[in-house]
């Protein structure tokens, strides 16, 4: 799953940051359900917040025309790298199903 995030650099009140201009990721009920069930796990809410859970009490968001400073911003991102990978982990567990033929040795699908 790519998460793609633009972003506009600002200061704010001396505070130098990012205001985001654009989400797009997956949608809840895009996600497999084994993904869902644990953590961190993140979504899009029309392609305006991107939601995410890092575990059954701690949530945020990222919501789009808001301003966030560097912190924030190295935080979530942190919470979205681990959360793509699971997914990923999933992802190919789950394309190692199905039939193969072998002929004289090779594999075709």
């Amino acid at each position: 799953m790519a998460v793609i995030i633009k972003a506009e650099k600002e200061i704010n009140a001396g505070i130098r940051g990012y205001r985001i201009l654009k989400i797009k990721a997956l949608k809840f009920d895009e996600l497999p359900d084994e993904y869902l069930s644990g953590y961190p796990r993140i979504w899009s809410e029309n392609d305006s917040i991107l939601c995410m859970e890092v575990s059954s009490n701690k949530a945020a968001a990222l919501r789009k025309d808001t301003f966030y400073p560097l912190w924030k911003i190295a935080e979530y991102s942190a919470i979205i790298a681990e959360a793509s990978r699971c997914l990923r982990s999933i992802k190919k567990q789950s394309e190692w199903q199905g039939t193969v033929v072998f002929i004289d040795g090779e594999a075709f699908l």
